[in-house]
């Protein structure tokens, strides 16, 4: 089942095109159809709570999970 819109994610694998690791929170603020018809994207919105800066990222939707699923399952 896929994370609903403004939830908070967790990747479950690493993204180093992106800088993202295993663990890292984001929020899902939206999900985009991959022009070729391959893997749907997830849009996720993080930030760098030192810096107070947010920024957006597009990661493939099989590397997020629920957050709260992620911690039940962990």
């Amino acid at each position: 089942m896929k994370p609903a819109l403004y939830e908070e994610v967790r990747l479950v694998c690493d993204v180093p095109s992106a800088e993202l690791e295993v663990g890292d929170r984001a929020i899902l603020i939206d999900y985009l159809e991959h022009p070729g018809g391959g893997e749907m994207a997830a849009v996720l919105e993080l930030s760098q709570s030192l810096a107070r800066e947010r920024y957006v990222v597009t990661v493939p939707v099989g590397a997020i999970q629920r957050a709260r699923l992620a911690e039940e399952v962990a």
